[in-house]
């Protein structure tokens, strides 16, 4: 059904990006239809693994940010568990949704639902990697200086701006890797 311009009614076909056809319609709603399914599978599958985060806590969080912790605060004494970064005055738990896996699920499946080649897509999902899990040591020894020095601010910090700041560099990475942010005459091929 197509809307009389005269009438007011538009049909949810009629609202497509300006300039899109029914087939680019078609593929930007199976594009995202992909990438829901897939995020849901993968999100779920890792919240059901009771091991999953075991290893990426550890080995990709606890232990990194442990080693930067001792590099920027020399003369507090640290010691590493398997979920937890321990000082005198603060012990700090990184538990399931700390650990930088969520914003990565959300990265990672955007760019494997993506209409592109696996090469690209590979490449972003190793890129947004890197930068996902790099933001999130950051996050957590930037959270560990923050709670020793001013505790009061550890629950903004970790709830609003970290969560927001963590979600925002998935979405604008994913967007930017698809190349939504080309200008209409750009034609090359970057990531």
């Amino acid at each position: 059904m197509e809307t009389n311009p005269n009438s007011g009614n538009m049909s949810p076909a009629s609202c497509p990006p300006a300039g899109a056809s029914r087939g680019q319609r078609w593929t930007i709603l199976r594009v995202l239809l992909v990438w829901l399914t897939l995020y849901a599978v993968a999100l779920t599958a890792y919240n059901l693994s009771p091991t999953a985060s075991g290893f990426v806590t550890y080995r990709l969080q606890v232990v990194p940010a442990g080693w930067l912790i001792q590099l920027t605060l020399p003369d507090v004494p640290i010691s590493l568990r398997p979920a937890s970064i321990v000082s005198p005055s603060l012990r700090m738990d990184i538990l399931r949704g700390c650990d930088g896996v969520e914003p990565w699920l959300l990265m990672m499946t955007a760019l494997l639902a993506m209409p592109s080649s696996w090469r690209r897509r590979l490449g972003g999902v190793a890129v947004g990697t890197l930068l996902i899990f790099s933001l999130n040591l950051l996050r957590i020894v930037s959270l560990f200086h923050l709670t020793l020095h001013e505790p009061a601010w550890f629950e903004v910090a970790h709830g609003v701006v970290w969560q927001s700041v963590m979600v925002l560099a998935a979405s604008i990475f994913s967007l930017a890797w698809m190349g939504v942010f080309k200008r209409p005459h750009d034609t090359g091929d970057r990531p």
